[in-house]
């Protein structure tokens, strides 16, 4: 399932995989509550079941919500904007490479510019300055993700990913570091993640700080410098 609750609002939308009656086989639908999630209710089904190449997200800094469908259309990477019941097409475009297991998506707004970058494969990242009309490889990771990708709220050059070891990029995914090896959290249990990162995600302070929550199998930890150092809170 992934959820998308817009900012300022109480419209949330749910994605999800369930069994379709009408087509009866599995469906990839869309959901659409205006009552802060007490109530749903379908607004587009997916022509196939493949939750792994259908993503939705808002980016940073924006109460947009887009979609990314890479299994809708054969061999082509539709993108498509959400707004009230609507889900429009704004482009369908080949894909940049075959995306068969795994398909994640993240974008930020930064200066009046809006930045989406693709992950495909778990491996290889993607950029996008055009909604999707385009897609420019920037750099394959030094290790597979476990489906994880995320991009700086105030730097659409910084881009993060994670799988057994959490991992950063500060040139728009062209070269990667990895922030700790797993094995340096037992010498470290303050200061470096644990093995195996479940979630990167930037949030803001009411003063507008910009930080990072990183999920890990060994709790949660915080980052104030975009993963240059981390912190563990529990």
């Amino acid at each position: 399932k992934q959820i998308v609750h817009v900012k300022g609002s109480t419209t949330v939308y749910l994605l999800c995989y369930m069994w379709d009656e009408v087509s009866w086989s599995a469906r990839v639908v869309l959901y659409r509550s205006t009552n802060d999630g007490a109530s749903f209710s379908r607004i587009y089904t997916f022509n196939h079941g493949s939750e792994a190449l259908v993503k939705m997200m808002m980016p940073y800094n924006t109460n947009e919500v887009y979609v990314l469908d890479a299994k809708s259309s054969a061999g082509n990477l539709q993108f498509f904007q959400l707004s009230g019941t609507s889900l429009a097409l704004i482009n369908s475009v080949a894909q940049p490479q075959t995306i068969t297991s795994d398909l994640q998506f993240a974008g930020t707004l930064v200066t009046g510019v809006l930045t989406f970058y693709l992950l495909s494969n778990n491996q290889a990242v993607f950029s996008s300055p055009n909604q999707g009309a385009s897609w420019l490889l920037k750099g394959t990771l030094p290790q597979a993700a476990w489906g994880r990708l995320d991009v700086s709220n105030i730097d659409p050059l910084k881009v993060f990913s994670g799988g057994v070891e959490a991992m950063r990029s500060y040139n728009s995914g062209t070269s990667w570091t990895v922030v700790n090896n797993w094995g340096d959290y037992y010498s470290n249990i303050t200061g470096k993640l644990h093995a195996d990162i479940m979630n990167i995600a930037h949030y803001r302070k009411t003063d507008g700080t910009s930080f990072a929550i990183i999920n890990n199998h060994g709790g949660v930890a915080v980052s104030y410098n975009e993963l240059t150092t981390t912190s563990n809170l529990t």
